[in-house]
């Protein structure tokens, strides 16, 4: 059996978290949460294995959902992570 692909939730709202962590879930996707941009950082640090991000754009903290975005996406880019397949997918229309 294939492995479940791995979804870093990204969202500050619990209850809009928790619901689209369920609906993933019973989607067949693992996955992981984070309540701000600075703990996203430190989970796709830590966790090589995360293929997809699916951020809020609208968060507190230093660092919003498309800077967060940009950030992996560079990281990326120019081999400062061991990831390889994050896709980024963000809520609003740039």
């Amino acid at each position: 059996m294939p492995q479940a692909i791995t979804v870093l939730v990204v969202e500050d709202e619990p209850l809009i978290r928790m619901d689209i962590v369920d609906q993933l879930q019973d989607l067949g996707f693992r996955v992981l949460e984070a309540t701000n941009a600075t703990e996203a950082v430190t989970m796709l640090i830590a966790n090589k294995n995360i293929q997809v991000m699916f951020t809020d754009v609208d968060m507190p903290g230093g660092m919003d959902g498309r800077e967060l975005a940009l950030m992996a996406d560079v990281s990326l880019r120019y081999g400062q992570t061991d990831y390889c397949t994050l896709r980024l997918v963000a809520g609003c229309k740039w």
